[in-house]
């Protein structure tokens, strides 16, 4: 059972900053707090789920 946790919080570290940095390029520096916000809590609210549900 750790193998498979191990492997998820690695794939999920690797994946998380550069969607981040992808996702967030584009946005104007004016609105670059409130769209790193919304970004954390979808980012925060689908990997559990996914995790979690497979």
């Amino acid at each position: 059972m750790r193998a498979p946790v191990v492997l998820i919080g690695c794939g999920l570290g690797m994946v998380g900053g550069p969607l981040a940095d992808m996702s967030l390029a584009r946005v104007p520096h004016e609105d670059a707090g409130s769209a790193s916000g919304l970004f954390k809590a979808v980012f925060a609210g689908i990997w559990p789920g996914k995790t979690c549900c497979g």
